[in-house]
């Protein structure tokens, strides 16, 4: 903002007790006076890992929320305070027009997507799995997400045993031929002491989808069991071979009233 030409008198001369003053000089200085620039916009909540969906609210601490533009350009574009993040994304805010303020710089956050575990991870009594069976329990999935590790916690008793994990598509709580959604690409090697094991999965799971989530084990694995409520486990009859079988086999086992702890999660 520039206010024009200011015309500054400077005053020579003067003697107190005279009527007359001589004017000896006169300044003229031309000042430029210019506006602060807007602080740039603050995100809540700040970039990290979210639930899905998370509304993020870009404010400004000038008060020029009303001049926010607000979206995933680098240079935004869309006048707004608000956006909901659904997937992994960078946003961008700046701050431009507001009276009284030149342009704020563009401020920036990077957010993830938290997805939910899918199983159990909690750790409860042990249970022995033998290799003629499928363990596992039902789930409904909670959230449309892509998962890449299984974690089982098991024990052995004497020595190291090997595990490996399926996911099924599942219509009851007793699956029966349902096709597989994925399974690990390597077996799991169970430690000699109890303690979690994890290894690589490749499962898409669609939001509010049954699935069931099996295990079969060799060797001395002894699996450990969350003894809690709330889930369909369940048994199916199944040499163990090496590989999961797809489709899960026709269902001749029982139900299981304990819960595998055994989850998904990505990573």
């Amino acid at each position: 903002m520039n206010l024009g030409k200011i015309v500054l008198l400077t005053l020579f001369g003067s003697s107190v007790g005279f009527a007359q003053t001589t004017l000896s000089k006169i300044t003229i200085k031309d000042i430029t006076i210019r506006e602060p620039t807007a602080a740039a916009p603050t995100f809540s909540p700040a970039a990290g890992a979210v639930s899905n969906p998370t509304t993020v609210t870009a404010s400004s601490v000038s008060g020029c929320s009303s001049y926010i533009y607000f979206d995933t350009n680098s240079s935004p574009t869309t006048k707004q305070t608000t956006y909901s993040v659904t997937t992994a994304v960078t946003l961008y805010a700046q701050i431009r027009g507001c009276p009284g303020f030149l342009n704020s710089s563009v401020s920036s956050a990077a957010y993830t997507i938290t997805i939910p575990n899918f199983g159990y991870s909690v750790v409860g009594s042990s249970s022995a799995s033998s290799s003629g069976y499928l363990n596992g329990s039902i789930f409904t999935a909670s959230a449309t997400a892509s998962y890449t590790t299984v974690h089982l916690y098991c024990s052995s008793t004497g020595g190291t045993g090997t595990a490996l994990v399926g996911v099924y598509n599942s219509t009851s709580t007793t699956p029966s031929n349902e096709s597989q959604v994925g399974s690990t690409s390597g077996t799991i090697t169970c430690p000699s002491t109890a303690g979690w094991a994890t290894a690589s999965i490749s499962a898409s799971l669609t939001s509010g989808t049954l699935y069931a989530l099996a295990v079969s084990v060799s060797g001395s694995t002894v699996l450990i069991y969350w003894a809690g409520s709330g889930g369909a486990g369940f048994q199916a009859t199944y040499a163990y071979t090496g590989s999961m079988p797809n489709p899960f086999p026709t269902f001749t086992g029982g139900t299981d009233s304990d819960n595998d702890s055994l989850y998904l999660s990505n990573p």
